[in-house]
């Protein structure tokens, strides 16, 4: 960012504010470096001299670098540390007197992690995951807090299972398994009990609409879900989570609107279970998430959500990371980092450990990219090199053991422990809703219920090919009467 000649920016009557505030702008005054436990980076930023001008003691510049500006003044005006500052022996430093320049105090967000069982919220209906206050809690009430990787199950089918049970030795509780439409089901449903079975939480994600703008997309995403997934979420509701769309990449203007559908469409399908919402930005603008996931926390009728930041290229300067993370904390937002590495795009170093630190302190769930498989021509983001857990790239073994990864800090959900008392928890009885049929109902082949065609006259088709396909109303049907036909069984479409 250039220099910019905003006085008023840089002392405000509310100079005490927390260094969450304004991306740390006062903070920076004092100190550019930040201490957490163990890290540390940056020196410091101002000298303690400064000169008093206008009633106020502004810090002297390093040097005069920032003098001229981007439009060419020469004024001594500086710009360091996202602030103005006085350029050392120019005219505007002789008009003033010399003065103390007292950093602002530094507040630092305290985190927000409940001692014992939370109560469901009102109209909250899921017999698995709710949140409340700003947390993610089990079925018992206990909070969670995610520790695990992102698994791309729908790229590397074969050793899905396989994976899972490497994942676990690391200490993970908890997974995000990638998939995407159009594959079949079964291969998913057997991830999400495999997970469950290895005491980790799963989370389903779509990856179709990554970075689409398209306002209509989510919902696409949730029909998916309602339908051809239905009975898989239905049936593990008790542990698992769904992201309803990775990196969906709607503007400001859209973004809201698009997930009202989805989160609609979603629990008028009675699908009850906590759902996570990715940033726009390409998942990583976490400004989003905290200006309007209070909004549609309220909106969702059983407030039962779970907002996820991705931390790549963005969040090269430690001091966004904080900032996010804490702002989200003050916000009571359930909040978790859905994706991560330690170097993405044009950044050769992310500095992920001062947001696994900061994580842990503010007890903030964390999923790290990716197993292994990322991309054949391009291994730099795996964590294992073969899939095991005793091959870990040096990426994977920070991440699983470093002072604040995954060994060290991973805590399983109590619902996988022993059971409380009788009475002891309150978990409500839910009346799943029917899903109306369409009026020609449906057919279930390879694990998806195709809807019957209204007449054969789609088949043959313009290749003179009969099969039993038709083509009606955009879509895919089976020819009633067709040998086709004859080998699936009655199933139920969700309506348009």
């Amino acid at each position: 960012m250039g220099k910019r000649k905003q006085i008023k920016k840089v002392v405000r009557p509310d100079a005490t504010r927390s260094i969450s505030e304004d991306t740390m702008h006062v903070s920076r005054y004092s100190v550019a470096f930040i201490v957490l436990g163990s890290t540390c980076f940056g020196q410091k930023a101002w000298a303690d001299a400064g000169r008093s001008l206008y009633d106020t003691c502004f810090p002297l510049c390093a040097g005069p670098e920032t003098d001229p500006d981007e439009r060419g003044v020469v004024d001594g005006w500086g710009w360091e540390h996202d602030a103005s500052c006085i350029v050392p022996g120019s005219a505007l430093e002789a008009q003033g007197e010399a003065c103390d320049f007292e950093p602002a105090p530094v507040v630092i967000t305290p985190p927000n992690i409940p001692e014992g069982p939370l109560p469901r919220p009102e109209g909250g209906l899921s017999t698995g995951f709710f949140t409340v206050d700003g947390r993610l809690c089990d079925a018992w009430g206990n909070d969670f807090v995610m520790r695990g990787v992102n698994h791309p199950v729908v790229w590397h089918p074969a050793v899905a299972l396989a994976w899972l049970d490497e994942i676990a030795l690391t200490g993970a509780n908890s997974v995000r398994l990638v998939w995407e439409t159009g594959h079949p089901t079964q291969t998913l449903r057997d991830a999400v009990a495999r997970s469950i079975e290895l005491q980790m939480v799963p989370m389903i994600e779509l990856h179709d609409i990554s970075d689409g703008t398209g306002i209509d997309q989510p919902s696409e995403m949730a029909a998916y879900y309602a339908g051809e997934l239905r009975n898989v979420l239905l049936e593990f509701e008790g542990h698992l989570l769904i992201n309803i769309a990775n990196e969906w990449n709607g503007g400001l203007d859209v973004y809201s609107e698009a997930y009202r559908r989805a989160i609609t469409l979603l629990r008028d399908a009675g699908i009850n279970h906590t759902l996570v919402i990715d940033a726009n930005g390409f998942g990583q603008a976490g400004e989003t998430l905290i200006s309007e996931g209070p909004a549609l926390l309220q909106f969702d009728p059983q407030h039962n959500l779970v907002f996820s930041v991705h931390m790549y290229e963005e969040f090269e300067q430690p001091e966004h990371i904080l900032d996010i993370l804490r702002r989200a904390v003050e916000a009571r937002i359930p909040f978790v980092i859905g994706e991560f590495a330690f170097t993405h795009g044009h950044v050769a170093a992310i500095p992920f450990p001062v947001m696994l630190e900061e994580a842990e302190r503010l007890g903030l769930g964390y999923l790290a990219w990716v197993w292994s498989g990322h991309n054949p021509g391009d291994l730099s983001l795996d964590l294992s090199v073969d899939g095991s857990a005793a091959q870990l790239t040096p990426w994977g073994n920070d991440l699983v053991n470093g002072p604040f990864g995954i060994r060290a800090t991973s805590r399983p959900a109590s619902i996988f422990l022993q059971a409380p008392a009788e009475g002891e928890v309150d978990v409500p009885e839910v009346d799943v809703p029917e899903v109306e049929a369409i009026d020609a109902g449906g057919l279930l082949l390879w694990e998806v219920c195709f809807p019957l065609c209204a007449s054969a006259e789609t088949d043959p088709d313009e290749f003179g090919n009969v099969d039993g396909w038709g083509y009606e109303d955009a879509m895919s049907c089976l020819v009633p009467g067709s040998v086709l036909a004859a080998e699936g069984s009655p199933c139920l479409l969700p309506p348009d």
